[in-house]
């Protein structure tokens, strides 16, 4: 049995809803280097919301 890797905690099915075009989302960066890096970053579902080995304990 194989295990997946990234496990999303909010299912991707949920995010494309907050999307235009069903692959990116809009995400709010909470620490940025300086005032000149934007706050609001256009970003791919599949690299938000997910945990490595989330259902797994070590």
């Amino acid at each position: 049995m194989t295990l997946k890797v990234k496990n999303h905690f909010v299912p991707r099915c949920y995010l494309k809803n907050f999307s235009k075009d069903g692959n990116k989302i809009w995400n709010y960066e909470l620490l940025v280097p300086n005032s000149k890096f934007p706050e609001w970053k256009l970003s791919p579902i599949i690299n938000k919301a997910y945990r490595k080995y989330l259902y797994i304990s070590t």
